[in-house]
């Protein structure tokens, strides 16, 4: 591969190669900088947008397993509801489903699929979560807009992360208290990004701000070494934002 030019995009510099594997052409753009996902799917996107001449993108992160028949699936669904714009490919091993498809309100970034319009429409991922929501929140961006989500049962992927998720847990009387097991740096960005997609109103800002909060409350009692961390994070908007 050859570097072709630099692209500008507001994560980090950026160097651009183009070349083939397997017979197919591959754009491949590198970060001076580790951006997390969220700017990683930042600075994809806006190439797409900005320099591709491919109406419909399907993006994916690394931890997806696409099974053979995926991408047909996704075609066959683009052109049987030729009136959508915005699909998800079956990641999570949803089994609830009436038809071939459903309209969902949220998604993973892990077999989403745009038409270039909806993008130029709703504008970009956030791209400086880093890790964590920037997926959640571009949906809620979507449905805001007045799309709807098509998520197709048979464009089938299997989601590495999805499959392996372990818990905090603790017993609470009879009951099992589970909040997700993550690291500290993860944590904290999983608890601030949660309360800042919220933040174009008010008032589903603070329902959601009084729930993550009992969340907190959750975890304090699973795990109290994490308190702090996790008091520092839900605060955090209030500085950043």
């Amino acid at each position: 591969m050859k570097v072709k030019k630099k692209f500008t995009s507001c994560v980090a510099n950026t160097d651009v190669y183009k070349g083939c594997y397997n017979d197919k052409l591959v754009t491949l753009i590198r970060l001076d900088n580790n951006t997390g996902g969220s700017g990683g799917f930042y600075t994809g996107l806006k190439y797409f947008r900005d320099f591709s001449k491919s109406e419909w993108v399907w993006g994916m992160d690394d931890d997806a397993f696409i099974q053979p028949n995926a991408l047909d699936e996704l075609k066959k669904g683009i052109l049987e509801n030729n009136n959508c714009n915005v699909f998800w490919s079956n990641c999570n091993n949803d089994k609830a489903f009436n038809a071939n498809n459903k309209i969902v309100n949220e998604w993973m970034f892990v077999g989403f699929c745009l038409n270039k319009s909806v993008i130029n429409k709703v504008g970009l991922p956030v791209s400086d979560y880093f890790i964590y929501h920037d997926d959640s929140e571009y949906a809620m961006r979507i449905n805001r807009s007045g799309y709807d989500i098509l998520k197709l049962r048979d464009s089938i992927i299997e989601h590495g992360d999805f499959s392996n998720r372990e818990f905090f847990s603790k017993k609470f009387f009879k009951f099992d208290v589970k909040f997700p097991l993550m690291s500290d740096w993860k944590l904290y960005y999983y608890i601030r990004n949660d309360i800042h997609k919220h933040s174009y109103s008010f008032p589903s800002k603070v329902i959601r701000m009084l729930r993550l909060l009992v969340n907190i409350i959750k975890l304090i009692y699973i795990e109290p070494s994490k308190g702090i961390l996790a008091l520092k994070a839900w605060g955090a908007w209030f500085i950043r934002y």
